[in-house]
């Protein structure tokens, strides 16, 4: 029943970072932050939902954009792509949706250019270095800044029918630091804020989908939910 879609990836969210009832030990830094989603879920169950997916090892990037694009498991034997990707050739969404003339938007982590190198719309494609795990801010920074022109009155504003945003600095403060810091309180905070504005801006006809690519464990690293 919708006519487009935005597909909003977070990378190494975890579902306790969202869910209404987080797992102990509980969290100031990153339990009840980012708490747009269940509110939604609370106000209008018709409409929103949140769903607990668990990511099959290996948890790296590239292979999690493949299961996820492709419905696929991911395998070890891909794990070398992650750093120089092949292109996704099998049937994907993305395929379905260049078949059928979709305009495609996207912004974010430089990986899904790797493996979509020409399905993306040329005037809507802004990808960044996503390797630099010092950096906190540029990815997301890239992604907010090139988003809210496609739902407010840019050149494009009216021509895409789907639009990826992948924000990476979440995975990139848990590499860092972890994620009981107050630097992962504040990029929470931040996600929380890019969602409230994107619900403002829907329209009924269109779909909005937030996920994460794979969790985080205890120390910051990639987790398997």
């Amino acid at each position: 029943s919708h006519k487009r879609a935005i597909l909003l990836i977070i990378d190494a969210l975890r579902f306790d970072f969202l869910s209404p009832h987080p797992s102990e030990p509980h969290s100031t830094y990153h339990h009840n932050v980012l708490t747009l989603p269940r509110e939604l879920t609370a106000k209008q169950p018709h409409n929103s939902f949140l769903f607990n997916a668990y990511a099959d090892p290996p948890t790296t990037t590239l292979q999690c954009i493949k299961g996820l694009v492709t419905g696929s498991l991911p395998t070890f034997v891909d794990m070398g792509y992650n750093f120089g990707g092949a292109s996704i050739t099998e049937d994907s969404i993305i395929l379905q949706l260049r078949q059928a003339n979709k305009n495609i938007a996207f912004m974010g982590d430089d990986t899904w250019l790797s493996v979509f190198p020409t399905s993306f719309h040329p005037g809507m494609t802004h990808d960044f270095d996503s390797f630099n795990a010092e950096d906190l801010h540029t990815v997301d920074n890239g992604v907010i800044a090139n988003l809210f022109p496609l739902l407010t009155n840019s050149t494009h504003a009216h021509t895409w029918d789907f639009i990826i945003g992948h924000f990476l600095s979440v995975d990139h403060v848990g590499h860092r630091v972890g994620p009981d810091h107050p630097t992962m309180l504040a990029k929470l905070q931040q996600m929380n804020d890019v969602l409230k504005r994107v619900v403002d801006l829907l329209d009924q006809d269109t779909l909005l989908v937030v996920l994460g690519d794979h969790g985080m464990d205890r120390k910051g690293d990639h987790g398997s939910d």
